[in-house]
Formats: C-alpha cells, sequence, structure tokens
C-alpha cells in the first residue's frame, strides 16, 4: 500500500510517502513561499526519493481543513488534479486531527490549535491509543483562547498543544494553568507523514467528493452578511 500524503493548510507546506506502514520519504517548507509555488515540487521530489512513481501511487491523503482558506484550497485542488489523472482514491482528514498524530507517544490530552487570528484558534482535543492511532475527544471548532482555557481548566490529565497555535495558547494561559505543555519544534507544525498517517484510518473515496472543512465562513463572507 502506497500513500502519498499532503498538506497545505497553513503557512507551512509538506508532502510524504509511506509504503506498507512505513515513511520512506517527506519534504518540509515553512520557508513563506506560496503553496502554488512549492506544493508540486515537494509532492515531486518526494515521489523520487522514495523512487515512486505516480501510477503506483494507492491513495492519497489531503489535509482538508480547517486552516488557511486559499492553502487548503491549493491542497485540494492539486491532490484533485493527480487523483483523476491516474486514477487514484483519496481520503480527506482533519487537519487538527492529522496533528495530533504528531504527538502519539504523549500520555496525556492532545490539543491540536490553529491561529484562527483575532484572538481565536480553530482546536480540537485528541488522545493517544496504544501509540500508533489517536482517539478523537471533540469535534473540530473555532472559539477564542480563553475559552479553551476554560475547557482545559476542567481536564484532570496533562494537555500538550501542538499546532502553529501552540505558542500563542501556552503563552496566553501558561500563567492561568498548570497542566500544559507544549509540541517541541520539529513536531509543532502541520506535517504530510501525520496526514497520510491519519488517512490510512479513514474510508477513501473519490476525488470528486473531496470536499474541504473551513469551520467557518471566510472573512470577506462574514462581513458581507453583516450588512
Amino acid at each position: 500500500m502506497i500513500v502519498l500524503g499532503v498538506d497545505s493548510s497553513a503557512t507551512a507546506a509538506s508532502a510524504a510517502i509511506i509504503v506498507d506502514g512505513r515513511l520512506v520519504s517527506e519534504v518540509f517548507s515553512d520557508t513563506g513561499l506560496t503553496h502554488s509555488q512549492t506544493l508540486l515540487p515537494m509532492i515531486d521530489s518526494c515521489l523520487k526519493m522514495a523512487g515512486v512513481s505516480v501510477d503506483e501511487i494507492n491513495m492519497i491523503a489531503v489535509a482538508n481543513g480547517p486552516g488557511s482558506f486559499t492553502g487548503v484550497r491549493i491542497g485540494i485542488s492539486t491532490v484533485k488534479g493527480i487523483a483523476f489523472t491516474n486514477n487514484v482514491s483519496c481520503v480527506e482528514v482533519s487537519t487538527l486531527e492529522c496533528m495530533a498524530y504528531n504527538q502519539l507517544s504523549f500520555d496525556g490530552i492532545i490539543c491540536s490549535v490553529m491561529d484562527a487570528r483575532c484572538n481565536q484558534v480553530y482546536t480540537a482535543f485528541f488522545e493517544s491509543v496504544d501509540g500508533c492511532k489517536v482517539n478523537r475527544l471533540s469535534e473540530d471548532n473555532a472559539m477564542s483562547i480563553d475559552e479553551l482555557g476554560d475547557k482545559i481548566a476542567e481536564l484532570d490529565k496533562k494537555v500538550i498543544f501542538v499546532g502553529d497555535g501552540a505558542d500563542i495558547c501556552y503563552n496566553k494561559l501558561k500563567d492561568r494553568i498548570d497542566n500544559i505543555c507544549i509540541a517541541q519544534l520539529h513536531m509543532k507544525k502541520q506535517r504530510a507523514s501525520s496526514v497520510a498517517m491519519c488517512g490510512l484510518e479513514k474510508d477513501s473515496k473519490k476525488p470528486k467528493d473531496i470536499t474541504v472543512n473551513y469551520i467557518r465562513l471566510p472573512q470577506a463572507q462574514r462581513e458581507l452578511l453583516k450588512r
């Protein structure tokens, strides 16, 4: 089973190849370049390093949000293009759930957080199961950091923040809540290898059925509805 994992849901982007449950190549970039510039070259490089051709791929897993509206669309469009052309099945996975796979060895609650701006985060709670997959404890949601802090304060386990919102959440809540910590630098951001791992636990779909999960409307649409 050869799985291509793709993530472009935030400022970082990455691609990874998993063969029969083993990670054989991964390319990660957080340079600030647009994903339209970097994503396809990263996928191509990842395939070459793994010695895998596009027509050998059995499934493509892609993070479908929440996250950057533009980044998510680029990732979904890229994956659909590859899948349609090569007749490959796809699987859509929550960006927040994928990030929890970065912390499979953590004994406690994994809190995935992405900066949604305006003092809000996209977030969900998970826990590791036998160090090989994660169990979802809450649905993906958008809330204020203070509201998230209230929820964490009710928990009786250690909580680790993972994601591009980890620093802002930890720094704002560390003086108020004792049972929190933050993921290590190399495992903090979204990674395509985790997308692929998460995808292995999901049912695949036809490329046309892959959708995005923004959680909330883009700011332009929210402002239009207020008028």
